[in-house]
């Protein structure tokens, strides 16, 4: 399937948390409150703007979404900082279409462009 990649904006914010709601809502391991998760850390200081990001179908539809913050690794008194991945939602009639893959690597290869311009 064609889809666009792009990194979300605050107009998308809804249609996130529906599109993340939807993605697992059938799934048997999960507590079905991932859209919650993403709204808090949202607004958290380990939300990287960039690192949200979208993709949408060839009319503008929102099929997908993936969330990259930041985390703090804390073993003893050392601590490193690093980013957690978490979720990933595609639309349950858009899953198993390479959308989710598409999303890991847009997200990989942005993070590691905003790693080599600090």
């Amino acid at each position: 399937m064609e889809v666009t990649i792009r990194k979300s904006l605050p107009r998308d914010f809804e249609t996130i948390s529906h599109v993340v709601e939807q993605a697992f809502r059938d799934v048997e391991m999960s507590d079905q409150n991932e859209h919650i998760l993403v709204g808090r850390l949202r607004v958290s200081d380990a939300y990287v703007p960039e690192l949200s990001i979208v993709a949408e179908n060839k009319s503008g539809q929102i099929v997908g979404h993936i969330l990259v913050t930041k985390i703090r690794i804390v073993e003893g008194k050392n601590s490193e900082g690093s980013l957690a991945l978490a979720p990933v939602s595609v639309l349950p009639i858009f899953q198993n279409q390479g959308i989710g893959s598409r999303l890991i690597k847009a997200a990989l290869e942005k993070r590691e462009n905003l790693v080599s311009n600090r």
